[in-house]
């Protein structure tokens, strides 16, 4: 049946450990793009939306969503609306109190996740996408210990997270400043425009940057940072004409 940006299809009803799949593939010398919703069996939480360009010039866009209905356009997919948070599977590589993985985009209303079990005698830890927002918060049950989380970069330890308690430690929930929050990419962001206010860790602030393209213009972002250490600093690469970037990590205690 037709299946299009405006066209849905009917409703269905997925299993046990499935989300909603949205996807298009573009192919040159299409006349149409080719469009697939369904039900998608996701592996560890990833809900997440990925573009893929192959070698023949064909763009595969996906979105896995976790919400009733979510698949209906890119918006409730999660295409639009995204952070960032850590990814990292003690299974798959290394991951533990000090060591949060990669970073990771994320819809908004995923969120991001840190767990930690305890399996034949081991301490396994696990942080990505959420894709569970009816238990945001920490929660303790036996000897796994999971936390959901809705600012940018908040699974990084327990205390960002939000958790009192960790079944490796006991910590106390860090402190929190307010930071400006915009992208000159997907909105209003400027020396005058600063956005709206977000939470952040005291530990690690809040960070302003400005990167100047090739064409000359200007991308500025503000946000959460994810270092400890304060600093300001220019990097361009040297080219006339090319990429330079000014950029500032301002702890305030």
């Amino acid at each position: 049946g037709a299946c299009n940006d405006e066209e849905y299809g009917v409703e269905k009803v997925c299993g046990e450990g499935e989300g909603c799949l949205l996807s298009k593939e573009t192919t040159p010398g299409a006349e149409q793009p080719f469009f697939l919703r369904d039900c998608y069996a996701v592996l560890d939480n990833e809900y997440t939306c990925k573009k893929i360009i192959t070698e023949t010039g064909a763009t595969l866009e996906s979105c896995a969503c976790s919400t009733e209905l979510c698949n209906q356009n890119w918006d409730t997919a999660g295409a639009e609306a995204k952070i960032k948070c850590y990814s990292c599977d003690s299974h798959d590589g290394e991951c533990d109190d000090t060591h949060a993985g990669t970073e990771t985009e994320c819809s908004v209303e995923e969120g991001c996740v840190i767990s930690t079990d305890i399996y034949d005698g081991k301490t396994l830890f696990m942080r990505g996408c959420s894709g569970d927002l009816d238990s945001q918060g920490c929660n303790n049950e036996d000897n796994a210990t999971t936390c959901i989380c809705l600012e940018p970069l908040c699974n990084y330890d327990w205390s960002t997270a939000g958790s009192s308690t960790a079944s490796s430690d006991t910590t106390q929930p860090g402190p929190t400043i307010q930071c400006y929050k915009c992208d000159s990419t997907s909105g209003e962001c400027s020396e005058e425009a600063h956005g709206g206010q977000t939470e952040c860790p005291q530990a690690t602030g809040c960070t302003i940057s400005k990167t100047t393209g090739r064409d000359g213009e200007d991308v500025m972002i503000r946000d959460c940072s994810a270092e400890k250490d304060a600093l300001c600093d220019t990097i361009d690469d040297g080219e006339d004409g090319g990429v330079c970037s000014h950029y500032c990590l301002i702890l305030t205690l």
